[in-house]
């Protein structure tokens, strides 16, 4: 078992480390905030973003941010999923 949570903990490193802060743009880019991906679930097209100035999480379309940062989290949704079961696994454990 031990074998199997080193395996998942260097696949879930790479997500570990991209969890910076960074700037997100709406999809007309008039509007932007700094927060760090902390959710997303492709099925309902929902992306949860921590805000740098209250620390709290905001759930929202994924449609309201740019293309950019569309890429952004869509291409980050498997690294996520693994990150977030390997912290409920800790947490269960």
């Amino acid at each position: 078992m031990k074998r199997f949570y080193c395996l998942f903990l260097l696949l879930a490193c790479p997500a570990l480390a991209d969890l910076e802060w960074r700037s997100f743009e709406s999809a007309d880019k008039t509007k932007s905030f700094q927060g760090r991906l902390v959710g997303y679930n492709p099925s309902s097209r929902k992306v949860t973003v921590q805000k740098k100035t209250t620390l709290r999480p905001v759930t929202f379309s994924v449609s309201l941010l740019s293309a950019e940062h569309q890429k952004y989290v869509e291409d980050r949704a498997v690294e996520l999923e693994a990150m977030l079961l390997l912290m409920s696994s800790f947490w269960v454990a």
